[in-house]
């Protein structure tokens, strides 16, 4: 099952200054994520590495994994969608100055012609 699909039919909270929802995660800061995640690596780091011995996991230590895997999950879409985004952004500045040049060699080639080819241009 899907680990965002599970945290939420187990409706597992989030400490950030008060519980939060799986839902709220997604309006959080890139930067509050991040130290979300830290904090979440922590406190999985304290329970210890399972030996091949040891098999059974306390539910908090099940509950500490999920909520690492799901702000992990969202981290990495949101700094996905910002890359996108900024992306986005370059390729419409490029293409605004391409546009532009287009637009001075038009009318450099309209300069170009003589007065009798503009009259016939006009409509």
């Amino acid at each position: 099952m899907n680990n965002i699909l599970l945290a939420t039919r187990m409706k597992l909270r989030f400490e950030v200054n008060g519980p939060v929802s799986i839902e709220q995660l997604w309006d959080l800061k890139t930067d509050t994520l991040i130290s979300l995640e830290t904090i979440a690596t922590e406190t999985l780091e304290k329970y210890g590495k399972s030996t091949r011995r040891v098999t059974r996991k306390t539910t908090e230590q099940v509950k500490a994994e999920l909520r690492l895997a799901v702000i992990s999950e969202i981290l990495d879409i949101k700094l996905q969608e910002e890359e996108e985004a900024k992306q986005a952004g370059q390729n419409k500045e490029f293409n605004e100055k391409i546009l532009a040049i287009i637009k001075q060699k038009q009318d450099a080639d309209l300069a170009a012609m003589s007065v009798e080819e503009l009259q016939k241009l006009i409509k």
